[in-house]
């Protein structure tokens, strides 16, 4: 393995290890945004290193422009004790719309034979989706209702995120493919933890802390999917 292509592998594992750290030492408990805006630039550094290996293709650009759509809704939903946080929420919608976009359109093989699957897929995680509110009680006020219109756009990212990995997989793409299922499947449980914590009413005393648990990880790996496409 070269330099080049090591690098974003020390950025990933830096995020890793950052996100970890960030609850874990009081010098990073003390600064929330300021930690939480580290390991965002991390994950940054991961896929702009990914990209540099790859000669900045296609879809280096487009994941590059996700994540860092990402970094911006990280800041905003927290700045100033989340009084923008429906502007980190639209910079969010935006990264999941170009992930949309690139794993439909910019990757092959054609999910069209898929689509049955993928529309059994969707269903299901609508029923699944349904089973959470009720459990855990999720309730979105006024003036949050548009949470609901994210919420489905998180889903469609999820459901196409794997859909593609799983068809890489298969096609022999292996690296490439357990990266997308597995940053889906982390973005996912992310804001689920988040959508409890802010709006339900959580049975686990460390909700908080599992959503950075899982997203960071979630978004290097997206980026950390450059090196494999």
């Amino acid at each position: 393995m070269n330099l080049l292509k090591l690098i974003p592998f020390l950025f990933f594992a830096a995020t890793v290890v950052i996100t970890v750290l960030s609850h874990l030492l009081p010098a990073f408990k003390k600064k929330p945004l300021h930690s939480k805006m580290l390991c965002s630039s991390l994950f940054l550094l991961t896929g702009i290193f990914a990209a540099a290996h790859s000669n900045f293709s296609q879809y280096a650009c487009l994941m590059l422009a996700a994540l860092f759509f990402g970094l911006l809704g990280d800041f905003w939903l927290d700045y100033k004790n989340s009084k923008f946080f429906l502007l980190g929420v639209f910079f969010f919608s935006i990264g999941h719309t170009i992930y949309l976009y690139t794993f439909i359109f910019n990757c092959k093989p054609s999910l069209a034979p898929y689509t049955k699957q993928i529309a059994l897929g969707f269903l299901a995680l609508c029923v699944a989706a349904v089973i959470e509110v009720l459990a855990d009680k999720i309730r979105f006020p006024k003036g949050r209702r548009i949470m609901i219109a994210y919420s489905f756009l998180l889903m469609f990212s999820f459901i196409f995120s794997v859909s593609r990995g799983i068809v890489s997989i298969i096609e022999g793409n292996k690296d490439f493919g357990i990266c997308l299922v597995a940053a889906g499947g982390l973005f996912l449980l992310s804001d689920t933890f988040l959508a409890v914590s802010l709006y339900g009413k959580p049975k686990l005393k460390c909700n908080d802390i599992l959503v950075a648990y899982t997203y960071f990880p979630a978004q290097a790996l997206f980026a950390l999917s450059i090196l494999f496409s």
